[in-house]
């Protein structure tokens, strides 16, 4: 994943505003959800500066701190590292005010308090109107997006409603309170550019809804499968070559890398917590051969064999724009493979630390399980440190781990 070059511009601001009519479980997982963003960001991106503040009046004052781009963030929120630079680098080409949910109320426009985008040079110039404030009275005149993201009020795009006569936007009388319309207007007032979050943006930030009636759906929301996540050319030239046995997780494409480097490899211990994700390792490991090698004509009938599992549940070139260098390394890479003796276990190793080996040089591979998106709103962040640290040393202390590879990083023990 390639960071932006404006990266180094960009603040993240986390607003305190959990809605209090959430129990205490809802509460808590929003909490746990941002703090492993948090972390997350900090380790995978430590350019992004990000503050922590008690209300929108005071994330305002990090709006003239010199930054060119903040992200102003309700708690609850889960954003991918990477996202980040997907999202200012389309705001730096197509010259975007601000990014959001914007939501057509038919009487006006609102911006939901979840996430949005705010280039600052651009909120500066317009007044540095409040971020939250509703119009009073009068609103610049909208035109949107005849088309709609889902149902009948998101727009892609909204845009300044010229005035025939005058040629330039004017405004109009409205009636009602919708949070963010102030910013909205004065955006639009100076003919800027506002849009939605694109396909590729909202796919990769999850959002929980704490405190509303929308919690829960969002909270058991189907997860989303990797063909293949691994920066897998780079990991493949990191490992080591004298491995009979390997312990980790249910990664196809990273196996049967690991299996070409080290033929002596015969035993594979395979765990997952996801059903989905040890089916499909088990497919592909089984199938790939009859489909002549062809790696996406075997996800292809993996599909066709489990209809239950919907096509968009596993990652397309519109939700991952390296999947196609990916694939193409991995049809380079394939070949004909004798993996030998293969076990698939059910196993969540947050919580199930049993390592079941037998005595020879074994690779672990626990890749990024302890920052796993869907699985960090169940555990506190100190919680999740804490198995990660406690399963780690679990696989130092075994004399038979030659080699650890944790978060796309391998490690070599010297044994």
């Amino acid at each position: 994943m390639k960071k932006s070059q404006h990266i180094h511009q960009t603040c993240l601001i986390i607003v305190e505003n959990l809605n209090q009519q959430g129990d205490h479980f809802e509460i808590g997982a929003c909490q746990n959800y941002t703090s492993s963003m948090i972390y997350e960001c900090t380790n995978k991106l430590p350019e992004l500066k990000i503050f922590q503040v008690k209300s929108y009046d005071e994330a305002m004052s990090y709006l003239e701190k010199g930054y060119k781009y903040a992200f102003v963030s309700s708690m609850g929120n889960y954003i991918e590292w990477y996202n980040f630079s997907y999202i200012v680098d389309r705001m730096a080409q197509e010259d975007i005010a601000l990014v959001g949910h914007v939501l057509d109320k038919k009487g006006y426009y609102e911006l939901h308090d979840q996430l949005f985008v705010i280039d600052t040079e651009k909120w500066i110039q317009s007044g540095k109107p409040h971020i939250r404030k509703t119009v009073d009275g009068k609103a610049f005149s909208i035109e949107r997006d005849p088309e709609n993201i889902h149902h009948d009020y998101t727009p892609r795009w909204i845009r300044a409603n010229i005035h025939k006569d005058l040629q330039q936007p004017y405004k109009t009388p409205v009636d009602g309170t919708y949070l963010g319309s102030l910013l909205i207007s004065e955006f639009i007032g100076k003919n800027y550019n506002v849009s939605a979050f694109n396909d590729l943006e909202r796919k990769h930030k999850y959002y929980l809804y704490g405190g509303t009636e929308w919690f829960y759906p969002a909270f058991f929301l189907t997860e989303s499968y990797a063909f293949c996540n691994e920066p897998l050319e780079k990991m493949s030239n990191d490992m080591p070559t004298h491995i009979q046995q390997y312990f980790g997780i249910a990664s196809p494409y990273y196996i049967l890398a690991l299996s070409y480097k080290n033929p002596n490899c015969k035993d594979w211990q395979i765990f997952d917590n996801s059903h989905v994700q040890l089916l499909y390792c088990k497919w592909v490991l089984e199938k790939l051969p009859t489909f002549n090698y062809d790696v996406l004509l075997t996800l292809q009938g993996f599909l066709r064999e489990y209809p239950w599992i919907k096509n968009n549940e596993f990652e397309s070139i519109e939700t991952n724009p390296y999947l196609k260098e990916i694939v193409d390394y991995i049809q380079s890479m394939v070949k004909p493979y004798d993996l030998g003796n293969v076990k698939y276990v059910d196993q969540n190793i947050w919580v199930d630390q049993k390592i079941s080996i037998k005595d020879k040089p074994t690779l672990a591979y626990t890749s990024n399980v302890f920052r796993y998106q869907p699985a960090s709103k169940l555990m506190p962040l100190s919680k999740q440190k804490q198995a990660e640290i406690k399963f780690l040393n679990m696989l130092k202390n075994n004399k038979n781990i030659h080699a650890i590879v944790n978060d796309m990083n391998t490690e070599i023990l010297q044994r």
